[in-house]
């Protein structure tokens, strides 16, 4: 990275979208350090790894005003909001776990006429909404 990676360049190598990109810069986690001789923004490799980093919080479900937070604590604060996150990533996905080993089930029942009756008793049976609120449909 000579002067800097244009948006163009940062979707091709990181596929970050010029949108994200955007809405990054919107939000004032990102800012351009210069501009090329044709007017392109230029990003440099702090602000390219701190796009990847957004990107990579982003994905395990983190939000833009969390992340944001993030970059305005101090290290303590920082460690502690890291923690939680990864724990709330794993929880994530034990309970996909727990509803991807019903799939196969779920795609035979489908199949079948009364399959919303079947895919009802078999979730409320084995305890996947445990804790959630259940809505009755009258």
């Amino acid at each position: 990275m000579k002067n800097g990676m244009t948006i163009r360049d940062i979707g091709m190598e990181y596929g970050i979208s010029r949108r994200m990109i955007q809405m990054y810069e919107s939000r004032n986690l990102v800012k351009y350090t210069s501009k090329n001789k044709y007017g392109h923004l230029l990003y440099d490799s702090e602000m390219v790894k701190r796009m990847i980093v957004i990107r990579y919080f982003q994905k395990i479900g983190v939000t833009l005003p969390e992340i944001q937070c993030l970059f305005e604590s101090n290290d303590i604060e920082r460690a502690e909001m890291t923690t939680n996150w990864f724990a709330q990533s794993n929880e994530n996905i034990c309970n996909l776990s727990s509803l991807i080993q019903y799939g196969p089930y779920i795609n035979e029942v489908v199949q079948d006429y009364d399959y919303i009756n079947k895919i009802y008793n078999s979730v409320c049976n084995s305890n996947l909404l445990k804790g959630e609120h259940r809505y009755e449909h009258k």
